[in-house]
């Protein structure tokens, strides 16, 4: 490959940073070049501005990570395996998230036993909870901080008098000014064990920050119109991508398809089994014939 242009450069600038070759990162090297040639100057412009600071992870590279951390995590005053149960971080929704694979992969990596995985902290049995001093959590990234400050919120009795912690591979940083202020606002001891703390996207640098609304102009021009598809759930503006899943934090080019947008980083098409959308279509209709009949109770 001709390393002259500026695009080629920052192609071989993210392989050196992901320092990795995975299905992923081999569909992105094949994919950039055309797909940087089908944007706008100004798009192509920001897009390779970004790629400058985009964060991808291997299978390879989380597995590091995960051994790393659980070596910082066991550091800790007063951690051991003896007094501590490691769990999954569930979203309100209940269904299963990356929480619950990494926590797998993280039980293998550092021989935890399984009698100290806990799904559920709701499984505890009531005689044994005052002897877990310590409750750690596994994520692989968080975004908003939302999904794990509901977590500590919804369960509020179990977490009473607990030291938690939360590992989690990559942070962002209004995430983690959130959690340390719940933590200091309700008095709780939490400590946050990561490997990665990132800004905004457009407010790592002020020529970034100056083309924020040409981005959501740009952005609208492939497809992406709600806030969400444009800078990412709770604009939070992530440059992040896991060899698994990409979050919907990081900035819908990167994630979302549409006729004119072939995503980087595509996130998974995770499609609703046949009894679900069975229930779904139930209410769809019962609120339809709903609407109908006040209707014509009103004609």
């Amino acid at each position: 490959m001709n390393t002259n242009t500026e695009e080629e450069k920052i192609l071989c600038n993210c392989i050196t940073r992901w320092n990795d070759s995975d299905e992923k990162i081999i569909a992105f090297q094949s994919k950039l070049p055309q797909y940087l040639e089908q944007l706008s100057p100004q798009m192509r412009e920001i897009l390779v501005s970004l790629l400058e600071y985009f964060d991808y992870y291997s299978h390879q590279t989380v597995n590091g990570y995960l051994k790393q951390l659980h070596t910082e995590a066991m550091s800790c005053e007063n951690v051991e395996l003896g007094n501590s149960v490691f769990c999954v971080l569930k979203s309100q929704r209940g269904t299963i998230n990356s929480s619950y694979e990494y926590l797998i992969e993280y039980r293998h990596l550092n021989g935890i036993s399984k009698y100290s995985i806990v799904p559920d902290l709701h499984d505890i049995d009531s005689r044994y909870l005052d002897n877990i001093e310590n409750v750690i959590l596994i994520d692989d990234f968080c975004g908003s901080g939302k999904t794990f400050l509901d977590y500590l919120k919804n369960n509020k009795e179990v977490f009473l008098g607990k030291h938690v912690i939360y590992i989690v591979i990559h942070i962002m940083e209004e995430a983690l000014e959130r959690i340390q202020e719940y933590a200091e606002e309700n008095q709780m001891n939490i400590d946050v064990v990561n490997s990665r703390i990132s800004e905004k996207a457009f407010s790592i640098t002020d020529d970034l920050g100056a083309r924020r609304e040409c981005f959501k102009a740009e952005s609208q021009k492939l497809g992406l119109h709600k806030d969400i598809d444009i800078y990412g759930y709770s604009c939070t503006e992530s440059l992040v991508a896991f060899f698994n899943d990409t979050p919907n934090n990081t900035l819908g080019i990167f994630w979302k398809n549409t006729d004119k947008n072939d995503a980087l980083f595509p996130r998974n098409q995770e499609e609703k089994p046949a009894w679900m959308k069975f229930r779904e279509d139930k209410k769809d209709r019962m609120k339809s014939n709903y609407a109908r009949k006040k209707a014509e109770c009103r004609g």
